[in-house]
């Protein structure tokens, strides 16, 4: 191999090498974050503020994974709720507080105001957030029996249209009549719905049902 030869293919090396180092930087250190995010698998619903007229709130367990090495931010969440018999009639709600489970009252409270989040590379967050239909409304928001949509609209940190994500869940008719025994009664019991169902939570089954359902 001649001496021009060995100056070039030395020098075809050392730009592979560069290259290879620059796809290194970006994917560690200048790729935008990759925020995924994760909803449910419940959602709690009760009513309130009867004395105003009546409003209808939800916890929404929500996880935000960051899996670039670059720190990112929830400017803002908003679920959109609607029946799927009434798709006409559409609920839009900001995230109004971030609240948590108090095991020794057994109840939920308000943890504090919601806020922005960062979410640091290769991190997560988890919150539930609480979302509000004010008493205040003219309209009411009354959960009957059937289908229901709820989308999540997730505002990241440099994006001015929010990310949208789709779920159902559905209001059979024993969680309706629930729910209208806290409406007559004045209840601000919270009652549990599954988003996004796919089996029963507890689901008693032979050997080969079991095999064929979950492998």
């Amino acid at each position: 191999m001649t001496a021009s030869e060995i100056a070039l293919l030395s020098l075809g090396i050392a730009g592979s090498g560069f290259i290879v180092s620059l796809f290194t930087l970006y994917y560690s250190h200048l790729r935008p974050p990759i925020l995924h995010t994760s909803v449910g698998p419940y959602i709690k619903i009760y009513h309130s503020d009867y004395h105003k007229g009546m409003g209808t709130s939800l916890y929404v367990p929500m996880s935000f994974y960051n899996r670039s090495n670059r720190a990112s931010i929830v400017e803002k969440v908003g679920i959109e709720l609607y029946r799927h018999a009434e798709p006409q009639k559409r609920y839009f709600m900001h995230w109004e507080a971030f609240a948590e489970y108090q095991i020794e009252l057994g109840a939920w409270r308000w943890k504090e105001m919601a806020h922005s989040l960062p979410v640091l590379g290769k991190s997560s967050v988890q919150k539930t957030a609480w979302f509000c239909w004010s008493a205040r409304n003219d309209e009411r928001l009354v959960l009957l029996e059937g289908k229901y949509t709820v989308d999540t609209l997730f505002w990241f940190e440099g994006k001015s249209v929010p990310q949208r994500e789709h779920h159902e869940f559905q209001i059979d008719a024993e969680i309706a009549s629930d729910l209208e025994n806290h409406r007559e009664s004045q209840k601000r019991t919270t009652i549990s719905v599954t988003i996004d169902k796919e089996m029963e939570s507890n689901k008693f089954m032979s050997a080969h049902e079991a095999q064929k359902l979950l492998g």
